[in-house]
């Protein structure tokens, strides 16, 4: 079915305002029939199955960077796009099990899965306070322009590989250029 909708979905992905429609369409395709107690297991299998290992999703740098913060005494928290379960899954694997994960959910729909909560952009500040965590924080790390809102609650602000565009909006933005971080 997806393949048959694949032709008018792409034309969906031309214009910025309508990329999310296909997306969200394939995800609820690809999710026809899967129970949420499957999703632990489809996770576990791709995470086993990834060619390069699960411990490859976080970059060495900031790995260590949040080992460092917790050494510190600080409690880091993740914030990011990511289906939260999948997210919590990656950190578990990559040795993160201390640290808290705030990502996105989903809920059923017609037999299919459908985002409920998306934790990206200014939702991310929400869904934070929701769990514990109102802004002002002392460290905020991102390596996109759309967190802006929570850069903007930040003390020390970080980007971290951020694309030449981003450095730019973001420090016009909050009349400051953040720290730019480049990590291996």
């Amino acid at each position: 079915m997806l393949i048959c909708a694949s032709p008018v979905l792409a034309l969906l992905l031309v214009p910025k305002i309508s990329r999310r429609l296909p997306i969200r369409f394939a995800i609820w395709v690809s999710t026809l029939g899967v129970a949420h107690e499957q999703l632990a297991q489809l996770i576990q299998a791709y995470l086993r199955s990834h060619p390069i290992g699960p411990a490859s999703f976080v970059l060495k740098d900031g790995a260590d960077r949040i080992a460092m913060h917790r050494e510190a005494g600080h409690e880091v928290v993740i914030a990011t796009g990511a289906l939260e379960s999948l997210a919590r899954a990656i950190c578990d694997s990559a040795g993160l099990e201390g640290v808290v994960v705030v990502g996105s959910s989903l809920r059923r729909v017609l037999g299919g899965l459908v985002a409920d909560q998306h934790c990206f952009g200014t939702r991310k500040i929400p869904m934070l306070t929701d769990r514990g965590y109102p802004p002002d924080w002392q460290f905020v790390y991102t390596d996109h322009h759309a967190d802006l809102p929570i850069l903007a609650c930040g003390r020390q602000r970080f980007l971290v590989n951020p694309r030449p565009d981003t450095i730019t909006r973001v420090a016009e933005a909050l009349g400051a250029s953040p720290t730019v971080l480049m990590w291996k």
